[in-house]
């Protein structure tokens, strides 16, 4: 238990870390943001079954982390059009 807790910490570290120094272009910084709810949603699995409940949070989790990747997909693809650059160290997305 403690191995897994401790692998799920150094992962989650490990995503961070490259978030924080991997921002320049978007659709890197959309798939670290996948990364860190794909171990958010192992970590929650991991404590439900321990806990013996039931998995439909599971589910409300699948459907939040769906949406919150389309959702920025679609942002991704519109601030493309818009201004045909997908840097984010060059917008500023205050002047959109």
């Amino acid at each position: 238990m403690f191995l897994i807790l401790i692998n799920w910490f150094y992962l989650f570290m490990l995503s961070l870390l490259l978030l924080i120094f991997n921002y320049k272009h978007m659709l890197i910084f959309l798939m670290l943001m996948e990364l860190i709810m794909l171990n958010n949603m192992c970590l929650l699995y991991y404590f439900l079954n321990l806990n013996n409940m039931n998995l439909y949070m599971m589910l409300f989790f699948f459907i939040f982390v769906v949406c919150e990747a389309v959702m920025g997909m679609m942002l991704m693809i519109l601030i493309i059009r818009k201004k045909g650059i997908e840097f984010l160290k060059f917008m500023n997305l205050l002047l959109w």
